[in-house]
């Protein structure tokens, strides 16, 4: 029966939000940890997803969080992040993001995140022309160790902010942006996993090169979409890896001249 009634109250404020918002203005709630973390699950899960709406409720009756996904497409208004306020979140995803201001980075506490992932945000339009638009709303979370910003027209400056001070990254994920410099990265003595896969290449010589400059990396991830795009430089920086501290490499997608590389 409360398993029922749970679910009950779960579709109502799913469903109507703002009747709840009402509600709440004359009452004191806090919710508990895996409550609020239930309950974030079941809405955005649902046909409609997570609202600005349902964001302010969370702020109104206080649910405390340590790890959140959401979908962002009906998120635009920065202002409604105002939840992540005071909050103790240790990870933070969020895909198709539509906000295209990334002040709310600033509403959470730098002391406690460890895994950021902003994916395949609308956003990234608004990066084009801006490289640091991002990377500066999430330089002051130095306790970052993991980091996923694939599809988020990340440049070689951006990346240059990042090794210059999120000095505990272990995992970066980079797949699908604008860098072909990954020098900088030698920077992060603690980085073992790398992705930096890419649609469609436009990496040089110099490029493969940087990536054998990053002597702590076990796992790399240089895949393509473009199935059986060859590159010349790719056997040279195979030649190379071997010889280096990978020990996991990710190809797919290329096709390998001499095979003798990969052996």
């Amino acid at each position: 029966m409360a398993t029922i009634l749970k679910t009950l109250a779960y579709e109502e404020i799913a469903k109507d939000p703002l009747a709840l918002l009402l509600k709440s203005y004359k009452t004191s709630i806090k919710l508990p940890i895996k409550i609020s973390e239930e309950l974030l699950h079941y809405i955005n899960e649902r046909d409609l997803g997570i609202t600005e709406n349902h964001l302010r409720i969370f702020k109104i009756i206080d649910c405390q969080f340590t790890r959140i996904i959401l979908q962002g497409n009906k998120l635009i208004d920065y202002n409604c992040f105002e939840l992540f306020q005071g909050k103790h979140i240790e990870s933070l995803e969020i895909d198709n993001l539509a906000c295209s201001n990334f002040k709310w980075l600033e509403y959470i506490e730098s002391n406690h995140l460890k895994a950021l992932k902003i994916s395949r945000g609308k956003v990234a339009l608004a990066t084009m022309y801006n490289d640091t638009f991002l990377s500066r709303h999430i330089v002051h979370l130095k306790n970052i160790v993991d980091l996923n910003v694939s599809w988020c027209y990340i440049t070689n400056e951006s990346l240059n902010d990042f090794a210059l001070n999120l000095i505990n990254l272990e995992t970066l994920n980079l797949s699908f942006n604008n860098v072909n410099n990954f020098a900088p990265l030698s920077k992060l003595k603690k980085l073992h996993t790398l992705d930096c896969s890419m649609k469609i290449s436009f990496w040089s010589c110099d490029t493969f090169s940087s990536l054998l400059t990053l002597e702590n990396i076990k796992k790399m991830i240089v895949s393509t979409e473009v199935s059986g795009s060859h590159d010349l430089e790719l056997d040279d920086f195979l030649n190379h890896a071997k010889y280096s501290q990978i020990k996991s490499l990710d190809i797919h997608g290329y096709f390998i001249k001499d095979e003798g590389n990969l052996v």
